[in-house]
């Protein structure tokens, strides 16, 4: 009998695609252009926007600028959310990613986070498997673990996943856009707004480790995370 995949399964996908050592996608020293980069870079933080649009209606009567009176936490969902709304108008700027290729990327560093968009993508399908939508557009829970995926605890294991590959992303991607390969034909422009871009990476990655330190995340938090299933529906009953 086949186990149920669970969101550990996609979330341990997504740094592994950011493996160097991966190199299913190609040599780790051809990172290729920064306009290709850009391009997949865009897809990840579009559906990072989509986790972080998830976690910030966990937390109750949150307004839209943190302030001190919130909690770290909180705090953290917020910011982060500002920070990928800022990378994200940075590669969109000059337009270098204004529609996708009809063919893959050439780019190792942009297949690898091609990869990690679709890991998210998948993870967050299996998250939402969990709950309806009512008449309303009020999210009703399907499972048990509705309440878990949810919860305050889980929403931290969230952050901290996003965080790291955040940090690493702009790491990576940061290389491309400063020292573009022999031959490049990337402009200048490009370069910097994925530089920029890079630079709200790491703010995003500071804002969850300065909550991390006024209110740590356990690694059991992780654990519960990585633990939840896909809510199958139960096979029909035998004729």
């Amino acid at each position: 009998m086949m186990r149920r995949a669970t969101f550990g399964d996609f979330i341990q996908a997504a740094h592994w695609h950011l493996d160097p050592a991966a190199t299913i996608h190609g040599p780790a020293a051809a990172r290729g252009s920064a306009e290709e980069v850009s391009r997949s870079l865009l897809r990840v933080i579009t559906v990072m926007r989509r986790y972080l649009q998830d976690i910030t209606t966990v937390f109750s009567n949150v307004p839209s600028h943190p302030h001190s009176q919130l909690g770290p936490w909180p705090r953290a969902a917020i910011e982060a959310r500002e920070a990928l709304r800022n990378s994200t108008e940075f590669l969109n700027v000059y337009g270098a990613v204004s529609r996708w290729p009809a063919v893959p990327a050439a780019s190792p560093l942009a297949r690898r986070l091609d990869g990690v968009a679709e890991s998210l993508i998948t993870g967050r399908d299996l998250l939402q498997t969990h709950f309806s939508v009512g008449p309303y557009g009020e999210l009703r829970h399907r499972s048990e673990w509705a309440a878990v995926i949810a919860s305050p605890t889980v929403t931290r294991a969230l952050l901290v996943e996003i965080g790291s590959l955040s940090r690493t992303i702009a790491r990576q991607s940061a290389g491309v856009a400063l020292a573009g390969p022999p031959g490049s034909r990337d402009s200048a422009e490009v370069r910097r707004a994925l530089n920029a871009a890079c630079q709200w990476l790491w703010i995003l990655n500071a804002s969850v480790q300065a909550a991390h330190q006024r209110e740590s995340a356990s690694a059991a938090d992780g654990e519960l995370l990585c633990a939840i299933p896909a809510n199958i529906a139960p096979a029909p009953p035998p004729p």
